[in-house]
């Protein structure tokens, strides 16, 4: 499996994060729009059997990958003030760039300027229309004024950078998959004209196999939301979110719409192996919705090898 980057235009805010397991749900919907529910059982299938054709990444501002939380060792060995001030705005930092990324899985310090600005969030508002008196508020009205949070990247930036360890197959599957979405729109709110993007086959695509390219590794960082399987290292460094998920599309109506609390491993976390790292990790969690049984939450991660100092 290679390495690609695939960077996507936004064309709106979005009201979700680009976390992977969401994406992975919405392609499952694609699948079953064109294929129907024997399509999807066909295209989960290689997954459950371990051999996937594509792992997903989150989606990250443009530029940027997650970084990695073995970052505390340049802290202790700082030898000067200007070390230590910069591992100091490094442990501040959600992102780093390509580069400093490449730095740091070759056990080196990142050299520039970090990015510290991350997802900017801002409020709409909405109005909730009384149907019996077409009016949003005031007396004998239920109509209501409420607001919603989306987000932006930060600074200038207008793309998103999902990266998949994929087949020659799968690259060309997820590509596809990925311009179906595109008409549709990720996340929440995409009805009202939320997590709308574009995205070109032919230029949006990029070979990132040098990230591979580490000698002597020892470990790995993931890059996606990460639910360890039984036999995946545990010696590592990461952080925890807890996620309450719901169900998508025609299923969201449903009287039970709601998934089991779910706790994840977020981008950046990093382990160490006793061999050379595999190239992804992670499980499918089955039984996450109580209402659905048959419904799955991929958290499987890319892994990047690294070497832990």
């Amino acid at each position: 499996m290679n390495l690609y980057r695939y960077s996507i235009r936004l064309l709106s805010s979005t009201g979700s994060f680009w976390q992977s397991d969401t994406l992975f749900g919405h392609l499952c919907w694609q699948v079953i729009r064109r294929d129907g529910e024997a399509g999807l059982k066909e295209f989960l299938e290689p997954f459950f059997n371990g051999e996937p054709p594509f792992v997903l990444s989150d989606g990250f501002p443009h530029g940027r990958l997650p970084k990695p939380l073995f970052h505390q060792s340049h802290r202790e060995r700082a030898e000067s003030l200007e070390e230590y001030e910069q591992s100091k705005r490094l442990k501040r930092a959600r992102y780093v760039t390509i580069a400093q990324f490449r730095a740091l899985i070759h056990g080196d310090p990142p050299e520039g300027e970090l990015p510290l600005d991350d997802w900017i969030p801002f409020e709409m508002l909405h109005a909730s229309i009384d149907r019996n008196t077409a009016r949003t508020g005031g007396a004998e009205s239920e109509g209501s004024l409420f607001q919603t949070i989306s987000y932006i990247p930060p600074g200038d930036i207008d793309r998103i950078d999902i990266y998949a360890r994929a087949t020659p197959g799968g690259k060309e599957l997820f590509a596809s998959l990925l311009k179906e979405l595109s008409a549709v729109g990720f996340g929440k709110d995409k009805s009202v004209g939320q997590g709308h993007f574009t995205f070109d086959s032919a230029t949006d695509i990029t070979d990132m196999s040098d990230l591979d390219e580490t000698q002597n590794t020892n470990g790995f960082v993931s890059i996606s939301s990460y639910v360890p399987a039984e036999s995946d290292p545990v010696t590592g460094f990461w952080v925890l979110r807890t996620k309450r998920g719901k169900l998508g599309e025609e299923l969201a109506q449903s009287a039970d719409p709601f998934k089991r609390a779910l706790i994840q491993l977020e981008p950046g976390a990093v382990f160490k192996t006793i061999d050379a790292p595999h190239q992804f990790y992670g499980r499918i969690v089955r039984g996450i919705a109580p209402a659905f049984p048959p419904v799955i939450q991929n958290c499987q991660t890319v892994a990047i090898p690294c070497r832990m100092i």
